[in-house]
């Protein structure tokens, strides 16, 4: 005798429930898998353009760090200050002679000379002062950024001079006016090459982004005031709104320092202190769309200044 089985018709519905709930299981997981790797992949994203803008704006401080007007040959300080003592002392000595002679009835033209030898004597103090270069600029010229032009001798201070928050550095580079870069249609016309940049760092208030502003030295009036222009629109200057802090240090050889002048004279009172050793620079990063509680993301950068003049060691007095 066979047995008849009965066909079934469909699935029960406890099977359809079953099959459902793991689907759903499944696709949970399956979205929750997605979205973790769409918000890793945005943060590398992130990450790597923070990092690139960070990079791009250090090699940039950089690149005019290394470029600073360093102390070249600095025993000629010690030199021009022993020879200058040496000539005020001829020359006092010259005015003593001279107001003997005139008692005794002598021409004044002794006295002449002796002054003008004193006047000689007072430019050549004024020279060994913190200044290293003169160039002579042009009439009627203009700096890269609209100034007017001066005339006469233009004196250069040493490298770098700055605070906490800004950097100035007086820089020698390559002309950009020789490769037409000035301009679509080629270098300026009538305008005066020069090799001699004044480069300033600052950050906008209320932490606005990074400012850089350069001018030409020959060309321009501002050049010889270190620091943050006062005026101006911060759009000219603005090259990186990312930045939301900044701050410099600076490494004499034995400490690092908030703040530091080139032109200051080291310890042996003669010697101007040149350029640090090396330069600390802190940014604080942040993308457009984070929220504003959120804290910038801080890169370090040390920038080693290879012709630094270092410490000035004191020195007896007369010494060369």
């Amino acid at each position: 005798m066979m047995v008849r089985r009965r066909k079934r018709s469909a699935y029960t519905l406890l099977e359809i429930i079953l099959a459902l709930a793991i689907a759903v299981l499944l696709l949970s997981a399956l979205y929750a898998a997605i979205g973790y790797q769409l918000r890793q992949a945005q943060a590398g994203r992130e990450v790597t353009n923070q990092t690139t803008l960070s990079r791009s704006v250090l090699n940039r401080i950089e690149s005019d760090v290394v470029a600073s007007l360093a102390l070249s040959d600095p025993g000629r300080h010690r030199n021009q200050a022993k020879n200058a003592q040496q000539q005020q002392q001829q020359s006092q000595s010259g005015q003593a002679q001279s107001g003997q002679q005139t008692q005794t009835g002598q021409p004044a033209q002794t006295g002449q000379s002796t002054t003008t030898t004193t006047t000689t004597t007072g430019q050549q103090q004024s020279n060994t002062s913190g200044m290293t270069t003169e160039a002579e600029s042009a009439d009627s010229t203009t700096d890269d950024s609209g100034q007017q032009g001066i005339s006469g001798p233009v004196v250069l201070p040493y490298g770098v001079i700055g605070d906490d928050s800004s950097l100035t550095l007086f820089t020698s580079t390559v002309p950009g006016e020789l490769y037409g870069t000035r301009q679509s249609g080629g270098g300026d016309q009538g305008q005066l090459l020069s090799d001699l940049r004044r480069v300033v760092y600052w950050l906008g208030d209320n932490g606005e982004g990074l400012c850089r502003q350069e001018i030409r030295v020959a060309t321009s009036n501002d050049a010889q005031t270190p620091g943050r222009p006062s005026g101006g629109d911060l759009a000219t200057y603005l090259i990186a709104p990312e930045v939301k802090s900044m701050t410099f240090r600076y490494f004499d050889g034995s400490a690092w320092a908030e703040s530091w002048d080139s032109t200051e004279l080291g310890q042996d009172g003669v010697t101007p202190k040149g350029a640090p050793r090396a330069i600390e620079v802190t940014l604080g990063v942040q993308l457009p769309g984070r929220p504003a509680s959120e804290e910038p993301k801080k890169y370090r950068h040390v920038i080693l200044i290879k012709t630094a003049n270092g410490i000035t060691q004191a020195s007896a007095p007369g010494s060369p």
